[in-house]
């Protein structure tokens, strides 16, 4: 039976800005549509989750609840290089590597790879390790359908 990874390289759009602000690392962060007051939060971290901040926020209403909050967009061309960045270190595992419509899930074929690794566990550990060494938090799951490796 062929068996299928999804890599979701988790708020990918998050992740690429907070590697652009690496000072941002402990202070809360979104990613905002655009460079206005009234942009809608597209994505927030942790921290500013805990302070009250949602998707869907307005700017403005969350610079409100949290003072010291980091805001800043990520262009879709961004966003698109960092897809093929990231889809062409995937293929040093997996020949066939497919991205998702959503910006970091990728889906790859793992048929096979159980002879090169001793277990498709140590495979998605090898995958998750490298991604993280590239400063991508990242999760792996491999199974036999894309809905249940997907959710």
């Amino acid at each position: 039976m062929d068996r299928l990874a999804c890599i979701n390289v988790t708020s990918l759009p998050l992740q690429i800005l907070l590697r652009a602000h690496p000072a941002w690392a402990h202070l809360p962060v979104v990613v905002v549509e655009d460079d206005r007051p009234n942009a809608l939060i597209l994505y927030l971290n942790t921290q500013a989750h805990r302070a009250g901040v949602r998707s869907g926020h307005r700017y403005a209403t969350a610079l409100a609840l949290v003072k010291n909050l980091q805001a800043g967009t990520v262009s879709q061309p961004q966003i698109k290089a960092t897809v093929h960045a990231l889809a062409d270190q995937l293929r040093r595992y997996s020949p066939h590597v497919e991205p998702s419509s959503t910006p970091g899930v990728f889906w790859v074929d793992v048929k096979g790879l159980d002879r090169l690794y001793s277990s498709l566990c140590t495979w998605a550990d090898a995958v998750r390790k490298d991604l993280r060494s590239m400063g991508m938090k990242a999760s792996v799951a491999v199974g036999f359908s894309r809905f249940g490796v997907y959710a």
